[in-house]
């Protein structure tokens, strides 16, 4: 190397390491850094696609580090409401029966920002949080859990029918940089709330069914065939039997958020008159009632005394040559008179049930299970009424059988008829001359 090409050499380095400590410069003699991606050199100064100037792009476009760029910051990607829905179960449900609500709704937006020349385009998908609100139309139910959760929990009414279930939902936007001047994270919020519905049934509990409560008296009667029976006739009420009757149970039905009592109640009742030991006289019936002994019955029969007890007080008797004589329509009179008395208090127990409160509804209230079911809900009523009404009818029974009481207004009832009888002895015995010869003054004259 000659002692030029050295010399060259030297200078070269000393302008390289002057460089470095003198302001940068960008080729063609340019100083500092590019004020933009998209700006040169050119004669020592820097030139840039675009100035800055508003519009200086043209329509649509932006002036962004010194590009022509264009920018949409935000676009709704999956708005609230446009994936997702909300989730009930069970459905239908059961009154009082706990249920969950949940959903799977999102928000995500989508953020681009494109630059024409220099950065390339730029997509992000931040996913907002979300505001819940869980409400029932009609207000209805209850809330086992807070509202605003994006999963809840609801307790059924105890009444059916439809609800209606709606969530609202609303967006908070998530923090982001929002590179496009002009723009800002508000524009991500979506417009809501955005409300989600259904509907869902609240049902009974199987195997219960709706109706209306209702009290069924059975009724049957037969005639009492008088065996070992003294007296010309004989009542008997059978055995009152409820609940059971014919196979049934004591039922509650749904009726207006309540149950409601279906009840059976059966008796039955004998009558019997007993003509096989007494003689239906009239005046032509032979040999017991005589010209000697037609002022006994006469006497009988005017007096029967419906205070007195016994076969007397019922119209049997007295007795003649081992006959005993009376009257089938008087003695229809006095046990039907019993028969008429039970028919009448029998039909009237729904009446006396309803009076004294017995089928009063039970409401159903969620927090008290005997309540919740048909048939927990038929054993309240089985136990509501059960001994009540069994002193209820026994005491009714004893009432008829007593002979200060239903058997006094039995003998009451057939002492007209009995009377009829002594005038139609009284009768006889003038048609056949009895009276001429022995008067009686039981008889008229």
């Amino acid at each position: 190397m000659n002692r030029r090409s050295i010399l060259s050499l030297f200078i070269t380095c000393v302008a390289l390491l002057s460089s470095l400590f003198a302001a940068p410069a960008y080729g063609c003699g340019c100083v500092g850094s590019p004020p933009g991606s998209c700006c040169w050199c050119a004669n020592g100064v820097w030139v840039c696609q675009c100035p800055g100037d508003p519009g200086s792009c043209g329509t649509g476009w932006e002036c962004i580090d010194g590009c022509c760029s264009w920018c949409n910051a935000w676009d709704t990607y999956t708005a609230i409401g446009s994936e997702g829905d909300i989730y009930i179960w069970p459905k239908p449900c059961r009154i009082c029966e706990w249920v969950t609500f949940d959903n799977d709704i999102t928000d995500i937006d989508h953020q681009e920002f494109g630059v024409f020349w220099g950065y390339p385009t730029y997509h992000s998908y931040p996913q907002d949080s979300l505001t819940y609100s869980w409400r029932t139309n009609p207000v209805t139910g209850r809330w086992l859990s807070q509202t605003n959760l994006a999963t809840a929990s609801w307790e059924a009414p105890p009444c059916i029918g439809t609800v209606q279930v709606y969530l609202d939902v609303d967006d908070v936007p998530a923090e982001a940089t929002n590179p496009c001047p002009g723009y800002s994270d508000e524009n991500r919020d979506d417009t809501g709330p955005v409300t989600f519905g259904d509907s869902m049934q609240v049902v009974l509990p199987s195997p219960c069914q709706a109706g209306e409560g209702h009290v069924y008296p059975h009724w049957s009667e037969s005639i009492h065939d008088c065996v070992g029976v003294t007296n010309c006739g004989i009542t008997s009420v059978g055995p009152v039997r409820w609940g059971d009757y014919e196979g049934h149970t004591y039922e509650a039905v749904y009726n207006n958020c309540a149950w409601e009592v279906v009840f059976h109640i059966s008796s039955s009742i004998r009558v019997g008159i007993c003509t096989d030991i007494f003689q239906d006289w009239d005046c032509s019936s032979p040999g017991v009632v005589t010209k000697d002994n037609y002022c006994d019955f006469v006497n009988f029969f005017r007096n029967i005394d419906p205070c007195s007890t016994g076969g007397t007080g019922t119209g049997c008797g007295p007795a003649a040559g081992g006959q005993v004589v009376s009257d089938v329509a008087c003695v229809t009179i006095h046990e039907y008179t019993h028969y008429s008395e039970w028919r009448d208090f029998f039909y009237g127990v729904p009446d006396w049930l309803e009076a004294n409160g017995y089928l009063d509804p039970i409401p159903i209230v969620c927090d008290d299970t005997d309540t919740t079911h048909c048939s927990t809900a038929a054993l309240l009523f089985a136990s509501r009424i059960e001994d009540d009404l069994g002193a209820y009818l026994g005491n009714k029974i004893a009432d008829i059988g007593n002979d200060t009481s239903g058997e006094y207004r039995a003998r009451l009832a057939a002492e007209p008829c009995f009377e009829s009888v002594a005038d139609d002895i009284c009768l006889c015995a003038k048609n056949k001359g009895w009276s001429n010869e022995k008067p009686c003054n039981a008889c008229p004259p």
